[in-house]
């Protein structure tokens, strides 16, 4: 537990989620019975922050991706026992700086966390914010309130907006967030909901929003596709791998900047997805009901530790069966965590498992 000096600057950090699971990954394997619907509001209504700071590097469109965390009575809550530690370092640095206050007004639905980086977006954030919106809102308690959000983008805020009723979200700015402490007013903060369960609110609520609206396509001659973001790849000898992918039949699909829709529909009739580990995987993980071969650095990948597995690896494993991966050697010039490592493809392996796969 951390408190710091002053009445606005106080924080606590509440192991919340470690009541609940004797995982250290704490509340990233909780998972609730929302059928009491009650049982999902943790703090409010109340007066509540958002304290927010940058994580990771700007993207090329010069978006800054954010985290922001919600604190109640000077409380904030710890997703995880792994990450705890930090959560508070960052938290304490923010409080520190004493940044001018944004208020609020409009009632709000917080979550304890939030994460504008797209692949925790995805695990992390999405099915709760879908599940609030759809469901919480429509609670007479709450049925004036809307579901306060950060987005990764633009396109997938206006993506989104469109699987809710009409003005369920109230859009936060990365940048307003990080620029001023904003003081909710009216805020409610839910209680966290789990990665697997919050992936598997935001998959069956994307896919079956785009079945509905499109059906889905029974075509002997569906697509190949090599899901790739041509400017941030991780992939050393990626010429030689889209040659050899081309020569397939693979249509390359780069999600950096492509609208939503036509995005995920793609992914959801292919044929057979190659995908490199990173981010732009969620996007595969939110539309496909069929296999990908997903280029995955070799080694610690197979037997991640704690920090690892809880950082990532367990986004990867909600989908094992489908997520077929194929090993790639580790390019020496590449640094960084296990999930963020420059891969070198083995391109003989690559062609059998996509012929394998293909049919």
């Amino acid at each position: 537990m951390i408190d710091l000096p002053g009445p606005r600057n106080r924080h606590r950090l509440s192991r919340f989620s470690s009541r609940f699971s004797g995982s250290p990954t704490g509340g990233s394997q909780l998972v609730l019975d929302l059928s009491r619907s009650g049982a999902l509001i943790d703090a409010g209504p109340a007066s509540a922050s958002l304290v927010a700071y940058p994580c990771g590097r700007p993207l090329d469109d010069g978006l800054q991706p954010v985290e922001a965390w919600t604190m109640v009575d000077g409380q904030t809550l710890a997703q995880s026992d792994v990450f705890q530690e930090a959560q508070a370092r960052l938290i304490r640095r923010v409080l520190w700086r004493d940044p001018p206050v944004a208020t609020v007004s409009t009632p709000a639905l917080l979550l304890p966390h939030y994460t504008s980086h797209f692949g925790h977006f995805v695990a992390e954030n999405l099915g709760q914010l879908l599940y609030h919106a759809g469901q919480t809102l429509s609670i007479a308690p709450y049925s004036g309130y809307r579901v306060a959000a950060l987005f990764p983008s633009p396109l997938w805020r206006d993506f989104l907006a469109g699987l809710v009723p009409e003005g369920s979200f109230l859009d936060l700015s990365a940048t307003d967030v990080l620029a001023a402490r904003h003081e909710f007013t009216s805020g409610v903060r839910t209680v966290p909901i789990g990665c697997w369960q919050n992936l598997a609110l935001a998959r069956n609520q994307v896919m079956a929003w785009l079945r509905q609206r499109h059906g889905v396509s029974e075509s002997s001659d569906r697509e190949l596709i090599f899901l790739v973001d041509r400017k941030r790849t991780r992939i050393a000898n990626l010429e030689a791998t889209l040659d050899l992918l081309s020569r397939q039949g693979y249509t390359v699909l780069d999600p950096t900047g492509a609208p939503v829709e036509g995005l995920l529909l793609s992914l959801m009739e292919a044929r057979l997805v190659v995908c490199e580990a990173s981010s732009i995987l969620m996007n595969v993980v939110l539309s496909r009901a069929a296999p990908t071969l997903v280029l995955t650095p070799a080694g610690r990948i197979d037997d991640p530790d704690l920090t690892e597995f809880a950082g990532g690896a367990m986004y990867v494993e909600f989908l094992r069966g489908l997520l077929r991966h194929v090993p790639c050697p580790i390019d020496e010039a590449g640094r960084g965590h296990v999930f963020s490592r420059r891969i070198r493809v083995d391109l003989t392996v690559l062609e059998e498992e996509s012929r394998k796969s293909a049919g």
